[in-house]
């Protein structure tokens, strides 16, 4: 049997000194263990999704936010 993928959407924590002078400050992991906690204090989990096309469009709303 094989596991489906699903995607999880990222922010970098702009302040934090690992991120200084990323161009992109959001990113999509793709993932299949769906029993792995993502937790970092140099990104923010903001959503999951389960195609990569849900992410994308998600990350141009966001990107197009004021």
């Amino acid at each position: 049997m094989k596991t489906k993928p699903f995607y999880i959407l990222i922010k970098y924590v702009a302040t934090h000194p690992h991120n200084k002078g990323k161009p992109n400050l959001y990113k999509i992991w793709k993932e299949y263990d769906d029993t792995c906690a993502h937790d970092s204090p140099i990104y923010d989990v903001l959503d999951y999704f389960d195609s990569l096309r849900e992410a994308r469009q998600h990350v141009k709303t966001l990107s197009n936010k004021p």
